[in-house]
């Protein structure tokens, strides 16, 4: 490329090559010139706009090594474009928020510590076999929007154990929509979600804000089964949370939840 390219970046990177390969129908493959613990820049034909998030299917020559194949998935949240000095966008810098990784978990960990060079932190183990996950910083920063004021009905036990019908207020974003709605269903690892709003598409990360109490908890999560409604009427989507959730706000959900499977059973 003879023009040269501006990043503006928070943190220095390394270059190494890779392809990010977008879950996006119809988008050519980004090439990645450089990795950092908090992101990377990505070059390509596609530009996805600022504050928008996606997966990303990375390819690498470390990942293919004989013996330990591994097959990462990582959702990443776009944060600035990449100019040339004309002025023509050529790609964007993105910030990780987790991986999902298929494969031998040493080799999930190397490829976090040699190549993008990540310290710290905890690679959780799925209830499948050699599916780990990791889940960065970033990933617990707060979602935009304002929950909507409870119509204050009491929480219901439904007919399905560990499920409660409730009306806990929540906002909801995607990488493309923002909405707001009600929580109406509640279970300690899924949740199903009214909303008058635009739902998501199955299969969409999701990350959510739920307000139990005095407590505003961040959640996210993948949309399973979608039920659209006519204008003005409630949409219903259903949310499996995974494992990228912070620590903290997932045992208070949880929590929350042990205390209203109490409070029923008495």
């Amino acid at each position: 490329m003879a023009e040269s390219i501006i990043d503006r970046r928070s943190e220095p990177r390394i270059p190494f090559p890779m392809w990010a390969v977008p879950k996006i129908a119809g988008a050519k493959p980004w090439k990645v010139i450089d990795v950092s613990p908090g992101g990377a820049a990505l070059i390509g034909d596609t530009i996805i706009p600022e504050g928008a998030m996606l997966e990303v299917q990375l390819s690498a020559p470390f990942l293919e090594r004989p013996g330990s194949k591994l097959e990462v998935l990582a959702t990443v949240e776009v944060v600035r474009h990449i100019y040339t000095e004309s002025d023509s966008p050529v790609g964007m810098g993105i910030a990780w928020l987790s991986a999902v990784a298929r494969g031998p978990h040493a080799a999930f960990r190397d490829f976090l510590r040699g190549i993008l060079c990540i310290e710290s932190g905890f690679i959780q183990a799925s209830e499948l076999p050699d599916v780990n996950e990791y889940v960065f910083s970033r990933s617990a920063l707060p979602i935009a929007g304002e929950v909507p004021v409870s119509p204050g009905q009491q929480p219901q036990q439904n007919s399905a154990p560990g499920a409660f019908q409730v009306t806990f207020p929540t906002i909801f974003q995607t990488d493309k929509l923002k909405g707001t709605g009600f929580a109406i269903k509640v279970m300690t690892h899924a949740m199903r979600i009214a909303t008058k709003a635009t739902p998501p598409d199955p299969y969409n990360r999701i990350k959510i804000g739920i307000k139990i109490g005095e407590d505003l908890l961040e959640l996210a999560g993948t949309v399973g089964n979608v039920k659209k409604a006519g204008e003005g009427q409630e949409s219903r989507f259903d949310i499996q949370l995974s494992l990228g959730n912070n620590p903290g706000h997932l045992t208070a959900y949880r929590k929350h939840i042990e205390e209203l499977a109490a409070r029923n059973a008495g």
